[in-house]
């Protein structure tokens, strides 16, 4: 249901979209955020938009979002929308004309992938990312067909320490580090229960409660 309304969503806005790159921009955040949303994440404590840091040489950086993880890692998420070359595939009406877009489109993903691995988040000690960063692709069908046609694309931006996702396999991802912070929160919960009854119970209790 979540790819369906989705896919409407890219349906109704392409041509709105399609000549507006500050728009398409938009656009590919507020689904990246609806995501986050659906996973259960909560803003301001699980996730954070528009996250900006300052490295030691005064450079600013400000990934799209960035998801926090217990102990104090991160992953970094960017927003990607290509859709010019895209609707050029669709509108095509010709094998010849349908391939150039299709070509155009790829090597507009390449690009994205390129620019975001040159970013090198991981390496920025503020941000303790994991080493790899999410590109979000809002437009699965997007996405499919460039891989059909470019069977490298996945490797080119595993390479460059890029994973493209899409909301199917970003919202998986997404609700598994939800489930880490709720495992989190049953641990913190634990130990103040634990270190409120050693508190109160003479010190020969306190092993058998606290347990293996």
């Amino acid at each position: 249901k979540l790819n369906q309304r989705l896919h409407e969503d890219a349906t109704n806005l392409t041509r709105a979209l399609t000549s507006n790159v500050k728009a398409q921009g938009n656009w590919g955040e507020q689904q990246l955020e609806r995501l986050l949303e659906l996973s259960g994440l909560q803003k301001g404590l699980e996730y954070s938009t528009q996250y900006s840091v300052t490295t030691e040489g005064g450079q600013r950086i400000q990934p799209d979002f960035v998801v926090h993880l217990p102990e104090g890692k991160s992953i970094v998420l960017d927003s990607k929308v290509s859709l010019v070359a895209w609707i050029r595939v669709q509108a095509a009406d010709d094998e010849d004309a349908s391939a150039a877009a299709l070509r155009d489109h790829i090597q507009s993903l390449r690009q994205h992938i390129k620019g975001l691995g040159e970013r090198r988040y991981a390496e920025i000690p503020q941000l303790n990312s994991l080493d790899f960063v999410l590109m979000f692709v809002p437009v699965e069908a997007a996405f499919v067909e460039a891989m059909r046609a470019d069977d490298t694309l996945y490797e080119y931006a595993f390479d460059r320490r890029v994973v493209v996702v899409t909301a199917s396999t970003l919202l998986a991802t997404l609700r598994t580090v939800n489930s880490l912070w709720r495992f989190e929160d049953r641990n913190r919960n634990a130990l103040r229960i634990a270190d409120a009854v050693d508190a109160v119970l003479p010190p020969a209790h306190q092993p058998a409660l606290r347990g293996p």
